[in-house]
C-alpha cells in the first residue's frame, strides 16, 4: 500500500498516530509470543518490550499494566477468531458442514494452544480478569455458520423451528472445549482431536435431524 504525501510530515517522518499504532501492534505481537513461551507469571514487561523493540514504559502508557496487555491480546484473539472467514464451500449435509467447520476451528485453535492455556488458566483463577474479558467481548454465535445452517434448513436438513443461534453456540463451545481437554490437557494429537469432534458432529447432526419424541 502506497502512502500519500499528506500522510508524511514535512520532516519525512510518519505521523505520531501511525507511530503509536505500530508500537501498539509490536507490543501486542511480542506479548502474545512471550506469554505463550513463558506463561503469564514468568513473562516480564521488560522482556516483552525488548522483543517488541520498544520502551518498557509504553506498556503502561498504552495498556496500563501487564494484565492490561494480556487483556488486549485476549480480546483481539477472540474477535479475530469470530471474524475469521470460512474458506470452504457450503456443504450438502449437516454432518459435512459440522465436520468442515470444526476442522477449520481446530486448526486455528491448535496454532494458539500455548496462549489458550494461558487464557483458560488466568480466567479460571482471576475472577477480576474474567469479568473484564466478559465486559469487552460478546460471545455471539458465528453468523457465517448460522447462514450455512439456514441453507441446510431450506434443504430439510434441519427442522424449521430449530434454534440456529443455539446450535452455533454449541458447535463453537464444543470445538474450543475439545481442543483444550483433548489436545492441551490429554495430549492427543491433531488427528485424534479432530476425530473426537467428528464423532460429536455425526451424533449431534443425527440428533438435530431426528429430535427425540417425548
Amino acid at each position: 500500500m502506497s502512502l500519500s504525501r499528506a500522510s508524511i510530515r514535512s520532516d519525512g517522518k510518519m505521523p505520531k498516530r501511525r507511530d503509536r499504532e505500530t508500537t501498539q501492534e509490536n507490543l501486542l505481537q511480542a506479548g502474545l509470543e512471550v506469554f505463550s513461551e513463558l506463561g503469564y507469571d514468568c513473562a516480564t514487561t521488560k522482556l516483552i518490550a525488548q522483543r517488541a523493540g520498544s520502551n518498557e514504559a509504553l506498556i503502561s502508557r498504552y495498556f496500563q499494566s501487564k494484565e492490561g496487555l494480556l487483556l488486549a491480546i485476549i480480546v483481539r484473539y477472540i474477535n479475530e477468531k469470530k471474524d475469521m472467514q470460512l474458506t470452504y464451500p457450503p456443504r450438502e449435509t449437516l454432518e459435512e458442514e459440522f465436520c468442515s467447520y470444526l476442522q477449520t476451528r481446530v486448526e486455528q485453535d491448535i496454532r494458539f494452544k500455548d496462549f489458550i492455556r494461558i487464557i483458560v488458566s488466568r480466567a479460571a483463577t482471576d475472577p477480576t480478569l474474567n469479568d473484564k474479558i466478559r465486559h469487552h467481548v460478546s460471545y455471539n454465535p458465528d453468523l457465517q455458520l448460522c447462514e450455512r445452517l439456514k441453507l441446510l434448513q431450506k434443504k430439510d436438513q434441519l427442522p424449521t423451528d430449530a434454534d440456529l443461534h443455539q446450535i452455533c453456540f454449541v458447535i463453537g463451545f464444543q470445538s474450543f472445549a475439545t481442543v483444550f481437554m483433548a489436545h492441551i490437557i490429554m495430549g492427543k494429537d491433531k488427528d485424534e482431536t479432530l476425530q473426537c469432534l467428528q464423532d460429536f458432529a455425526r451424533v449431534y447432526a443425527r440428533g438435530l435431524k431426528q429430535p427425540l419424541i417425548h
